[in-house]
């Protein structure tokens, strides 16, 4: 269907660029698509007719094509956003070294975000089965067990999306694309240092009607860097018939922002209750169970057999919060910090092991 729409809508920048988006597009039909067709029909009518290894090997294969079809049809959009590796002849662009057009700086970000935004998702869909068939009181044990994995699996997977996405709105759209992160941060003059968390614009007017901002975070969210005195340039800094659409942009982003925060909460909460042994029968994340659920209630709770976490092993997990966020400061930081700078930010560190402490200390008292 892309292939089609590509070529009856878009006929003139088809044979401008198809002698580097047809081979991608190929590419995808043979080794994506064909794979998952040769797979999918034993995935879904094999139950009962093949072994379950079989069964495994084919569910593999459907994941593996539907992985190489992520990346064949993300490297055709990220060439068009980022080109690289042609040159162009007679209003053609050829290829003049592959390797460039396919690692093309956007797919380089893009890939791995895109691939990490579909773990996440399947991970809340397997958290919400479980969550569904442990509200209806069917199937304990695989509804235990599928909301564990799906809360886990969110709360490991969701800060390394953060951090991917940050660095490639820095790394890649800073770089490449600058106007869509200015529409992106929602300043329309210069100099504001604030990063703008809430805004209603008039672009029309060129202007903010409601803009609400965080002081000096900017440098923060955008460079990575804490002197709190830099700045994205404002909108007014670009033509105003070339200035991207602010409203859809900065709301887009805003939302997948706070949606991820939001997700990273929930799924820390799980965890933290699952570990206290009452993610199954506490009050915020089950309705009130009917009395003749009480006994159903205790058999779920008596079948957890996990240790219940003590303050004193609270260290331990503050310890490795503690080195995720030195880990995600060293690599994210321009340029690489020096010994005396990192000798600068250990009261930092250890202020943020007490809180860490602390934080898991009140988590371990209020989902207790």
């Amino acid at each position: 269907m892309l292939t089609f729409e590509l070529g009856l809508n878009w006929g003139n920048y088809s044979r401008a660029v198809g002698p580097i988006l047809g081979p991608m597009i190929c590419m995808e039909a043979l080794t994506a698509f064909f794979l998952e067709a040769g797979f999918i029909g034993i995935l879904l009518y094999g139950e009962g007719r093949v072994s379950r290894r079989v069964t495994m090997v084919s569910t593999c294969m459907v994941a593996l094509g539907a992985l190489l079809s992520t990346a064949w049809i993300l490297d055709a959009n990220s060439w068009m956003q980022t080109p690289s590796g042609y040159r162009e002849v007679n209003g053609q662009f050829q290829p003049v070294n592959w390797l460039h057009a396919i690692f093309n700086p956007a797919f380089n970000w893009r890939f791995p975000h895109m691939v990490l935004a579909v773990l996440v998702a399947a991970a809340w869909f397997i958290a919400a089965i479980g969550a569904y068939y442990l509200l209806r009181r069917r199937a304990l044990p695989l509804a235990r067990k599928t909301l564990s994995i799906g809360l886990v699996a969110a709360a490991v997977l969701l800060p390394i999306q953060l951090n991917v996405g940050d660095n490639m709105a820095s790394y890649m759209t800073l770089v490449y694309q600058p106007d869509k992160l200015i529409a992106a941060e929602g300043n329309f003059n210069n100099g504001n240092t604030g990063w703008v968390w809430f805004a209603i614009p008039d672009q029309a007017q060129q202007r903010n009607y409601v803009q609400l901002s965080l002081p000096h975070a900017e440098s923060v969210f955008v460079f990575h860097n804490f002197s709190g005195d830099e700045s994205v340039p404002g909108l007014k800094t670009i033509p105003q018939n070339l200035q991207p659409t602010v409203a859809p942009v900065f709301w887009g982003f805003r939302l997948m922002i706070y949606g991820a925060w939001a997700m990273l909460a929930v799924a820390f909460v799980g965890v933290i209750m699952r570990l206290r042994r009452r993610l199954y029968t506490e009050r915020p994340t089950l309705a009130v169970p009917r009395p003749e659920q009480k006994r159903e209630e205790a058999e779920c709770k008596d079948a957890d057999t996990e240790l219940s976490l003590s303050p004193l092993r609270l260290l331990p997990l503050s310890a490795l919060a503690f080195l995720s966020w030195s880990l995600v400061l060293s690599t994210s930081v321009t340029p690489p910090l020096s010994l005396r700078a990192h000798s600068m930010l250990l009261p930092i560190a250890c202020i943020h092991l007490a809180a860490s402490t602390g934080w898991f200390a009140f988590m371990y008292h209020f989902c207790g």
